[in-house]
């Protein structure tokens, strides 16, 4: 029997099935790469659920994968073509080879009984003593929440998008390399609040020719056209917190340009120093410019980076992204006499 395609269920109880579902996320770790990936094996975007995290939609393409007939096979070689000179072209190669047992699919051969251990990898379980402390923190996120909004860029040349939010009664602040795409000015930028759930929100236009920006820091702030709701709150920067290492980091973000999401599993903080925060959140195109908040809901860091996979001996790399300390960002808006409120 071919392991690589046969017409059964993906085994994800398997190390070889986890190890390729890893794999995969390293090699394409965004939704629009997977979904590119999935469509070189017949498997279309309108088949697969919206608003997944890439790790969870590259479990449902693998899925899907293996109930089709050379799915996995197709999709396992696709992605060695792909990348011939990834450090993974071996493992790929044995799985394409067809070993004896097949590593991947459920077939007719009853499985054999394992212990019980993490389905992905990762430890999402939490202390019930701290069960308290994440309510305390979501709650507090959801009062802020509706100072995050969307950001729509366009130039000369290019149009992207990005999050902001609200820090004074009409400035928004993002990153430089979302307010400048490519290093070209904005001609023209419009924000979106409350882009959520069902609703599509509405839309503010902002003033091109009031964004400045720190091309070291990547800080950016832009003035909106109109007056900005009253029910849209101002986050501090001001009442900004030290992030110490092993805190939450959680992160309101606009992956892909989506909806509004939030960060808070897995989301730990595994470096500081004085310009900058890394931490394990996961983010997407789109994050940039994203406040993120310690659990206490103070604003520690704005978030501008994917940061290079950190090796771990036996383990797979783990990616940790990168926001820079509100401390530099409150300096440098002070030197070019923008004042910022003392709000809570």
């Amino acid at each position: 029997m071919n392991s690589l395609s046969s017409n059964s269920s993906f085994a994800f109880d398997r190390p070889a099935a986890m190890d390729l579902l890893v794999a995969l996320c390293e090699l394409y770790p965004s939704s629009k790469a997977a979904e590119l990936a999935a469509a070189k094996i017949g498997i279309s975007q309108w088949q697969l659920t919206t608003g997944l995290s890439p790790y969870l939609l590259w479990a449902e393409i693998l899925a899907k994968a293996a109930a089709k007939k050379d799915g996995l096979h197709d999709l396992i070689a696709n992605t060695l073509a792909e990348n011939p000179d990834s450090q993974r072209r071996e493992f790929f190669n044995a799985l394409l080879a067809n070993d004896p047992k097949p590593p991947l699919n459920h077939d007719s051969v009853k499985p054999s009984k394992t212990p019980e251990t993490l389905l992905f990898h990762d430890d999402l379980t939490l202390p019930i003593s701290e069960v308290p402390v994440l309510i305390g923190a979501l709650e507090k996120l959801v009062s802020l929440e509706a100072a995050i909004c969307k950001i729509e860029v366009n130039t000369a040349s290019y149009r992207g998008f990005g999050t902001a939010f609200r820090i004074t009664h009409d400035l928004l602040l993002t990153n430089r390399h979302v307010l400048f795409l490519k290093g070209e000015k904005p001609e023209h930028l419009l924000v979106t609040f409350g882009y959520q759930g069902t609703s599509a929100g509405s839309v503010i236009e902002c003033d091109p020719s009031s964004a400045k920006a720190d091309a070291i820091v990547d800080w950016g702030i832009i003035k909106t056209k109109q007056s900005m709701d009253d029910a849209i709150p101002i986050i501090s920067l001001r009442q900004s917190a030290v992030p110490p290492k092993g805190d939450g980091a959680f992160v309101i973000q606009r992956p892909a340009g989506d909806r509004k999401r939030v960060a808070y599993a897995r989301n730990r903080i595994s470096f500081v120093d004085s310009q900058v925060v890394h931490y394990t959140s996961d983010t997407q195109t789109g994050s940039s410019g994203a406040p993120v908040f310690n659990v206490h809901g103070k604003l520690i860091a704005l978030h501008r980076a994917g940061g290079d996979p950190q090796e771990v001996i036996g383990q797979a790399p783990i990616r940790m992204n990168e926001g820079v300390r509100i401390e530099l960002i409150v300096s440098g808006l002070e030197k070019i006499g923008v004042v910022l409120p003392d709000v809570l």
